[in-house]
């Protein structure tokens, strides 16, 4: 008999739960410790993944000189060994086509491996260099705009409704078939030498010249500068007409100062000395004309003869001129005993003050140099004033070639009063032009003066105005124009070979 049983549910105890909870916990701790480690172990990957395309981007960017070092190599070793193989005659061949001179076999086979080298590497450098040619050729005619790109296929003749890239790629084998790539490459290399010879030391480019013979000097240049110089100097202005004096003594030792009374007795007793000298040196010469005309005509003519002086005229005429030439031998003489007596020292400094070189002379030799100095002062300031002299007769006959009322209205024009006719005219305009317009004329005389010496030099042998310009110091060379020189000469006969090194001494001498 089959018995009936009721169901029971056994709720779980305390201790049960928290057994189950504990393994709750532990399996999640588990679960959580195994996805950090798969994290971990996928940061870990990552990293070496990085490190590794790292490592492949490091190798690809020196792959490309190692690759030519490793082809460098493999290449010198492959042909050593073939030229070792080599018969002497035949190495000797290849020797002579290298351009190497015939030594010992091991010697002869190790220049013509570094010029073998040397030749390959210089292929490489023109391949380098017509990429990028090729490289900038393509990226000008990307940069411009589509109308630009139609005119210039147009000026080719490339017609059709073509793409942009097409259009580049049709001017650019165009242009390689004019000889582009050449003439950019020759390009390439002419402005690698202008900068080179730029770069140089002009007595460098100076010993190029002189090793090709070319003439690196620009004559109206040189002329140019001198002429510069001497304006700077005030050889065209005005000369002076006395020569530089030594101090005064006498005002150097008065160190006081001096009551106004005595200045101005002093002076008024300076000045009856010097009225007192004059009227002797007046007195004089009437006495020195009073004897020249007791002379006869016969006897004053044979001494203006002697003096190389025209004879011509009356009697009077003759006494004023012989009496001129006897006061400036006079006037001579006075001077020569006046420098004499300043002595060795002084007349040495006189010298120096006025730029007279004297060397090594005597205090007699000194005293001429000084005197010819001071006559060609003297002889200058002269003829300065027969060219101002000269200059206002021009513009009087200028003037005179005007009409009355043309002269009426410049005298107006620069506030004269107006005279009666047209001699007045002239009179009162040559009298402002004298007052004001000195400065003026001395400008027009200066500018007359430098144009001769200018016309001067131009006539004068080159090495005499390079010697001219070495003494005034002036830098006579111009290094744009020695390398456009140099450039031109290589251009039509090749590059120039300074033997010796010649340039590089003359740079250090310099």
């Amino acid at each position: 008999m089959a018995i009936k049983r009721k169901a029971v549910v056994k709720t779980p105890s305390a201790f049960g739960r928290r057994l189950k909870a504990a393994k709750k916990d532990e399996e999640l701790e588990v679960d959580e410790a195994a996805e950090q480690e798969e994290v971990e172990d996928e940061e870990v990957e990552d990293a070496e993944d990085a490190q590794e395309e790292e490592d492949e981007e490091e190798e690809e960017e020196e792959s490309e000189e190692d690759k030519v070092a490793r082809e460098e190599k493999d290449a010198t070793a492959s042909r050593k060994k073939e030229l070792k193989a080599m018969y002497l005659d035949d190495l000797k061949a290849v020797a002579t086509k290298a351009g190497v001179e015939f030594c010992k076999k091991e010697l002869m086979l190790d220049l013509i491996l570094k010029n073998e080298a040397k030749a390959r590497a210089a292929l490489r450098e023109r391949k380098a260099q017509v990429r990028q040619v090729l490289v900038s050729k393509k990226e000008e005619l990307e940069a411009l705009g589509l109308p630009e790109l139609k005119q210039e296929c147009s000026s080719r003749g490339i017609t059709g409704q073509l793409s942009k890239p097409v259009r580049i790629e049709m001017i650019i084998k165009q242009w390689q078939e004019d000889d582009g790539i050449d003439k950019a490459l020759t390009k390439i290399a002419l402005d690698q030498r202008e900068h080179e010879l730029t770069a140089m030391e002009k007595p460098v480019l100076s010993g190029l010249c002189e090793a090709a013979g070319i003439d690196p000097f620009v004559k109206e240049l040189i002329v140019d500068r001198v002429v510069r110089v001497e304006n700077k100097s005030g050889r065209f202005a005005r000369p002076s007409s006395e020569m530089k004096k030594l101090p005064d003594e006498d005002v150097q030792k008065t160190t006081k100062k001096t009551d106004i009374v005595d200045a101005l007795l002093a002076n008024e007793e300076n000045r009856k000395k010097e009225k007192e000298i004059r009227r002797q040196e007046e007195e004089a010469a009437e006495n020195k004309k009073k004897e020249l005309r007791t002379l006869t005509m016969d006897d004053l003519k044979k001494q203006l003869t002697k003096q190389k002086l025209d004879t011509s005229g009356k009697k009077e005429e003759l006494v004023e001129a012989l009496f001129l030439v006897k006061a400036q031998e006079d006037g001579l003489v006075a001077r020569k005993a006046e420098l004499k007596a300043l002595g060795t020292d002084k007349l040495k400094t006189l010298l120096e003050l006025n730029d007279i070189d004297a060397g090594k002379v005597k205090a007699a030799e000194m005293v001429e140099l000084f005197l010819t100095r001071e006559k060609e002062v003297h002889e200058a300031a002269r003829l300065y004033e027969i060219k101002v002299a000269d200059s206002f007769i021009k513009q009087k006959e200028e003037l005179e070639t005007k009409s009355t009322a043309e002269l009426k209205e410049l005298c107006i024009a620069k506030n004269l009063k107006p005279g009666v006719g047209k001699e007045l005219h002239v009179e009162r305009l040559l009298e402002e032009l004298k007052e004001s317009g000195l400065a003026e004329t001395e400008k027009l005389i200066a500018k007359q003066a430098r144009a001769a010496r200018y016309a001067t030099l131009m006539a004068m042998d080159q090495s005499a105005l390079l010697e001219l310009a070495d003494e005034m110091e002036i830098n006579t060379l111009v290094k744009e124009v020695m390398v456009e020189r140099v450039m031109a000469h290589e251009e039509e006969c090749g590059p120039i070979v300074v033997e010796g090194g010649r340039a590089k001494k003359k740079a250090r001498k310099a």
